[in-house]
């Protein structure tokens, strides 16, 4: 059996190898220490017979003795018996020796035989058995004690005393060796048992292993992406072994939690490609539907699905449901999946005006779809803010019986990025389309913005000149509406903004050009109006803002009047900026006789209005060439403690007949787009004082917001603050004109 992994190294030991050798040495281990247990016991049983035989012959001998003296036999006659019996026994490699003890040998005039063993003086001196094995010979005394029968011829000795020994000594090397020669046959014979049995056990083992791990082998090899992931089982193939089964178990496990986390290489480049192909220009926007006919394609590639939809709304009430087809559904195909998709939308899109569209990515050939597979629908949705759009996108495809995490992971990762590319798309095209509706409307009221007006009524000066007939342009501007939004908040005042908007937007006629010029200020162009025609629609603007009422959050009631000023083009100008600074001049003239009233221009008005801005012009221009700009320093105090914690630079203009106030040069200056020069040979003046009074508190400074349309200014003001060691955190910028 081959190691099946892939980091095995050539010099490993094979497991099979292993298993046998392993057997092996247990079992001759086992087998050889058996032999040698069973040997050692078999020596100790044959030495526990010798000294029971030991014993037999010690009492034969002993009770032989005792039988002959009470016969009578004199004691030549006892030790010719003794001598005989000894020879007898000599012939079975036993040897019987009496040794008498010093009280027989007295009595009976013979010295006796002295005894040379130690244990034969211990058997002496204590009167006790002993039993003494040195090398291959085994020695058994047993002492010979006096009864009362003894003592009518040791009539020196006492009941007790001890009359001799008994020692029996018996070779026992020919047993032993008869022994080793018995149990070496039987090991030769014996041998071979637990060979044999060796190669049996590592062989059952063996097959238990390989067939398992060569299962895993093959199932582990046949793994060449997620999909084939999907496909491991890991339970037809049990060990038989707990701790390997355990092993297995634990790798069972570790393929699962492989399956939940792991991404397939090919799914990864797939969803790679796609963020490649799909890269939102102008031209994708226009063709998103071409591509994502595309997209369904790229899709199937991997998995089958039917068909992909998108639905989206882009304003309140307007939906738009488009279905991706990969092939030409029937109408029964059709209906159904707008209802499972509507269904799937919710009850908002059922109640809804829809818009279907079917698309389909290849309409010569019919959707083929096998009979009594369910269908399985799955989605997500988006809802963005800013800009306002809400949608789903979805697929539809063969439900598995088994859903695949693999699978689930891929559906999941193109229907995010789906969602991306066309909610990315519609968020473009919604901003697009904003943008260029912004880029003509005021915000707040909708109505055209300054840049616009300018454009238009450029337009209708060349188109009436061209005609020969006139038209008139009205300014109007709001009465104390500064008041509106000091007293009930800038929330209100915007409410009131656009309900002013829509009073007058009712009340001018079709075709008319109605803008918001800036703040609380409105102009509107009456194209082929004369001076009659002029008046008439102004007053009915006023008397529209007399009407007009907005409830505050305080429950209080808003009202404000309109002071109007016309003028009529050729009548009071011959181009576009002459025409607005005559009818800006009569709203100026409006307010300063009353507010609330129309002006109604004459001749002299003419002669009056341009000839005092001619004179403004001049002394704008030679203002600024003079720098006769002056900075004054207007405190900002802390309501609580009376504190000056800041400074609000103001704009004055020192004239010969004294000091100007903002408020009569900073329109003409933004008329003659000096507004930025001046802010700045303001803004350094106030610099210079700033590091001459070594000032460190905040400073408010006003600036005409087109100043920020030059790309230069954010750097002239780090310039100018470095120049004059002014830390930036301290400067605080207030727009004007908002």
């Amino acid at each position: 059996m081959e190691f099946p992994f892939a980091f095995r190294r050539k010099r490993e030991l094979q497991l099979k190898w292993f298993v046998l050798a392993a057997v092996l040495v247990v079992s001759l281990a086992s087998f050889t220490i058996v032999l040698l247990v069973s040997s050692q016991i078999y020596r100790s049983v044959l030495t526990e017979h010798v000294s029971e035989d030991s014993t037999v012959i010690s009492h034969q001998v002993y009770g032989s003795m005792l039988i002959l003296m009470e016969k009578g036999w004199s004691r030549s006659d006892l030790n010719k018996f003794l001598d005989t019996y000894r020879n007898l026994r000599d012939q079975d490699a036993i040897q019987v020796r009496i040794y008498r003890s010093q009280k027989v040998a007295a009595l009976f005039g013979n010295p006796g035989q002295s005894p040379e063993d130690a244990d034969v003086r211990s058997a002496f001196a204590t009167g006790r058995k002993s039993v003494v094995r040195q090398g291959s010979e085994l020695r058994k005394n047993s002492p010979i004690l006096a009864r009362s029968e003894c003592l009518r011829c040791h009539t020196n000795a006492r009941a007790g005393d001890v009359l001799g020994v008994i020692q029996i000594r018996q070779n026992m090397s020919p047993l032993l060796a008869k022994a080793d020669r018995r149990f070496a046959v039987l090991f030769t014979l014996l041998s071979p048992v637990p060979l044999i049995m060796a190669f049996f056990i590592a062989g059952f083992i063996n097959r238990k292993l390989e067939g398992s791990i060569a299962g895993l082998h093959n199932q582990v090899r046949a793994v060449n992406s997620i999909h084939d992931l999907a496909n491991l089982e890991m339970d037809h193939y049990p060990p038989g072994f707990a701790e390997i089964t355990s092993v297995f178990c634990e790798f069972r496990d570790l393929v699962n939690r492989i399956k939940k986390v792991a991404i397939d290489r090919d799914m990864l480049e797939f969803e790679m490609s796609l963020l490649e192909k799909f890269i939102i220009t102008s031209d994708f926007i226009k063709e998103w539907k071409t591509h994502s006919l595309h997209l369904l394609g790229e899709i199937n590639k991997f998995i089958t699905i039917d068909y992909i939809y998108v639905f989206f709304t882009l304003d309140e009430g307007l939906y738009e449901l488009d279905l991706f087809w990969r092939a030409q559904p029937t109408d029964t195909d059709r209906a159904k999946a707008e209802k499972e998709v509507l269904e799937q939308c919710g009850e908002e899109a059922t109640e809804a005006a829809i818009s279907m569209f079917h698309n389909m990515a290849d309409p010569n050939r019919p959707l083929d779809q096998e009979p009594g597979v369910r269908r399985q629908l799955q989605s997500k949705s988006l809802r963005l803010e800013t800009p306002n759009i809400a949608g789903t996108v979805g697929l539809c495809g063969p439900l598995e019986q088994e859903q695949s995490s693999i699978r689930t992971l891929i559906i999941d990762s193109i229907l995010t990025t789906l969602l991306n590319i066309v909610g990315s798309t519609k968020a473009i095209y919604k901003y697009t389309q904003d943008l260029e509706f912004y880029a003509t409307r005021d915000p707040l009221t909708n109505l055209y913005n300054q840049r616009i007006f300018w454009e238009l009524i450029h337009y209708e000066v060349e188109r009436a000149d061209r005609g020969r007939y006139k038209f008139a342009l009205l300014v109007l501007d709001l009465d104390n509406f500064k008041n509106i939004n000091d007293t009930h908040g800038h929330a209100t005042g915007d409410l009131f903004l656009v309900a002013v908007a829509k009073h007058i937007h009712e009340v001018l006629r079709r075709g008319d050009i109605f803008a918001r010029y800036g703040g609380d200020e409105f102009v509107v162009v009456l194209p082929e109006a004369d001076e009659s025609q002029a008046h008439l629609v102004a007053t009915r603007i006023n008397e529209a803002a007399q009407n007009l009422s907005v409830p505050a959050p305080d429950g209080a009631t808003v009202r404000a009047t309109i002071s109007v000023g016309y003028a009529v083009f050729p009548t009071h100008a011959t181009n576009a900026k002459d025409l607005f600074l005559f009818a800006d001049n009569m709203t100026y003239r409006a307010k300063t006789e009353g507010k609330n009233t129309v002006v109604i221009p004459t001749s002299e008005d003419v002669i009056k209005v341009f000839q005092e801005t001619s004179e403004k012009t001049k002394l704008m221009l030679k203002t600024i060439e003079e720098e006769r700009v002056v900075p004054y320093f207007q405190p900002i105090l802390r309501l609580d403690t009376g504190e000056i914690f800041a400074h609000e630079v103001l704009c004055r203009i020192e004239t010969d007949q004294g000091v100007l106030p903002a408020a009569e040069f900073i329109e003409i200056a933004e008329r003659l787009g000096v507004i930025a020069r001046l802010d700045q040979i303001v803004m350094e003046k106030a610099f210079i004082k700033m590091q001459q009074e070594n000032y460190r508190k905040k400073l408010f400074i006003n600036i005409s917001p087109k100043c920020l349309m030059n790309p230069d200014f954010l750097s002239s003001i780090v310039a100018l603050t470095q120049k004059y060691y002014i830390d930036l955190w301290i400067i605080v910028f207030e727009l004007t004109g908002l």
